[in-house]
């Protein structure tokens, strides 16, 4: 027992085993048999030579048709004739002389190219032409037909009502490839009779006709309709090229003298089975195992792009002890993981709420609205709208709330410091903000643009370059809504912004490339990566000219409305 057991437990010895048992043993036993290869000779070239027979018949069939086909040129060739199909023979008078003294004899000429011609009929497209007896008639008495590529170029067909062999092809006028007439060529059926009837007694088989599904079996001079066989293993099938028709050798006549069995033909075949038996369980077991390691190797591939959950393998062998200890390592990673990314919000929260701590806000508020209605008692607008703005930055700062607020809100707080920063800086500062209406009311995290802003206009001006003009732009693409805020003035070393970029994508820390303090690109980031993992970009470039552009991509969610209680005014 515990042999066995050691055994199923090892995949080096289960596979040779297995291979011993299923493959190597059946394979050792078999070698002896080789006589059976005499009979698989005899099989082998008796149907080869029926198979030479069948393509001599059927290459014979095919030259008969193609000289019954050839009788077409003879009428396409003549020019009187086509000339009286084009109508150059007026009258009937005109006609019936130029039939008697030009082309009289051609049909009759037509029918001589081959035995299994009945009959050669040219249905004209005009019709004021005379009908001459049933060679040439109006073309309504065709019946269904198609001037198409098939019938411009002839093809075969077979009427199983009048059991003939039809031949119809497209007549054009002598001076253009304009059609004047469908000549229409019968043969006579025994055509298949006269060829396969000698055919099937040599070589002892049945031989029918498969035409659109249905069969036709070989009479004294006709072909006669019955039911279609069932195919048969050692069948032979051979389809015309000029007709949609497969000639078939069906079973052996009874009269075929059996052959004697062959008893290595019987050990041959009962090893085959055997060995085919054994093959099939040994490829089955080496299946099972290579489709475990295939699905554990997709499972460790999905886990390296998300979490996924714990993988099952009831097998107690080595693939199912590395499952095993894959799994507990997968939990202590997603554990650590977890940890890892708590403590990262935790961070974020803590210093987004110490600095909203730093001032009492309330504080602030009244210190700023006391100001602003002594501005307006003294008739100082400017003063009072500027105080409001300054006001409504702070409000919008030391909120405590941190859910999204809308597009439009954050626009509006944009604005408002702009319009205190142009106070300060007067003509050295212009700006524009860009964003259709109908964007307004989709979710912004808040300090996303005005920090943008405020980098903007703080290191963009320098002395080279005093006065700056900035610009934010918003637009939505497909499901994605784009934020670019770009200004003019100083430039970002190309290296530098390189590895800005760099850092952003890969969510590092920023804090020794900046030398800014508070909210900047790192907290931006981090933030918006956490808000949005899946859909967030952003991305320094150079502005044409001079200058620097921040573009920022994210979903927003769907029928996002912002924050309910967005505005801290109140």
């Amino acid at each position: 027992m515990k042999s066995i057991k050691y055994l199923r437990s090892h995949l080096l010895w289960k596979m040779f085993f297995w291979f011993v048992l299923l493959l190597l043993l059946p394979c050792l036993l078999l070698l002896g048999i080789y006589a059976a290869a005499n009979d698989y000779h005899y099989a082998q070239e008796t149907a080869k030579l029926e198979h030479a027979a069948l393509t001599q018949c059927m290459n014979s069939i095919e030259q008969d048709m193609d000289s019954c086909a050839e009788s077409f040129w003879m009428i396409q060739r003549h020019s009187n004739f086509l000339r009286f199909l084009n109508g150059g023979y007026p009258t009937v008078a005109l006609q019936l002389e130029a039939y008697v003294k030009e082309f009289y004899n051609i049909f009759s000429y037509a029918k001589s190219f081959s035995p299994y011609i009945k009959k050669v009929q040219v249905y004209a497209m005009r019709t004021d032409l005379v009908e001459i007896d049933d060679s040439v008639i109006y073309i309504d008495q065709l019946g269904e037909y198609a001037l198409d590529k098939e019938t411009t170029y002839g093809y075969w067909r077979y009427d199983p009502d009048a059991d003939l062999l039809i031949y119809r092809k497209l007549i054009n006028s002598l001076y253009d490839s304009t059609p004047v007439g469908v000549l229409e060529i019968s043969c006579l059926s025994s055509l298949f009779c006269d060829k396969l009837g000698p055919i099937s007694e040599s070589v002892s088989r049945q031989m029918y006709i498969v035409y659109d599904g249905n069969a036709y079996f070989l009479g004294d001079s006709c072909l006669l309709p019955g039911d279609l066989p069932k195919a048969g293993d050692d069948d032979l099938c051979l389809s015309l090229v000029s007709l949609p028709m497969e000639i078939r050798a069906g079973r052996y006549l009874p009269s075929t003298a059996q052959r004697p069995i062959n008893i290595l033909s019987v050990i041959a075949l009962a090893g085959f089975l055997v060995i085919l038996g054994c093959s099939f369980l040994f490829f089955f077991s080496i299946y099972r195992l290579s489709r475990r390691i295939v699905n554990f190797s997709r499972y460790i591939s999905s886990a390296l792009t998300q979490l996924p959950g714990t993988y099952t393998d009831s097998c107690h062998d080595e693939l199912g002890l590395v499952v095993r200890n894959f799994n507990q390592m997968l939990e202590q990673n997603n554990d650590l993981i977890n940890q890892v990314k708590l403590e990262k919000l935790r961070q974020n929260e803590m210093a987004y709420r110490v600095l909203q701590a730093q001032i009492d806000p309330h504080f602030i508020y009244n210190a700023l609205e006391s100001m602003r209605m002594m501005a307006e008692m003294h008739d100082d607008p400017e003063v009072a709208n500027v105080i409001f703005a300054f006001s409504k930055l702070m409000r919008y700062s030391l909120s405590a709330n941190t859910a999204p607020a809308t597009v439009e809100y954050e626009l509006d707080i944009v604005s408002q410091y702009l319009q205190v920063q142009k106070i300060r800086l007067g003509d050295h500062l212009e700006y524009e903000i860009d964003c259709p209406e109908s964007l307004y009311a989709l979710d912004c995290p808040q300090f996303v643009l005005q920090p943008l802003v405020e980098n903007a206009i703080k290191y963009g001006r320098c002395q080279e370059h005093p006065a700056i003009f900035v610009k934010i732009r918003l637009a939505m693409e497909a499901d994605l809504l784009t934020a670019v805020v770009e200004n003019t003035g100083a430039e970002l070393a190309p290296e530098k912004r390189l590895e800005i970029n760099r850092r952003l994508a890969m969510g590092q820390d920023l804090s020794d490339l900046s030398s800014g303090t508070g909210v900047g690109l790192d907290s931006i980031n981090s933030r918006m990566r956490y808000l949005y993992p899946e859909s967030f970009q952003m991305e320094l470039l150079p502005l044409s000219g001079q200058g620097l552009q921040v573009i920022l991509i994210w979903r927003p969610a769907a029928g996002g409305k912002g924050d309910s209680n967005e505005n801290p005014d109140c």
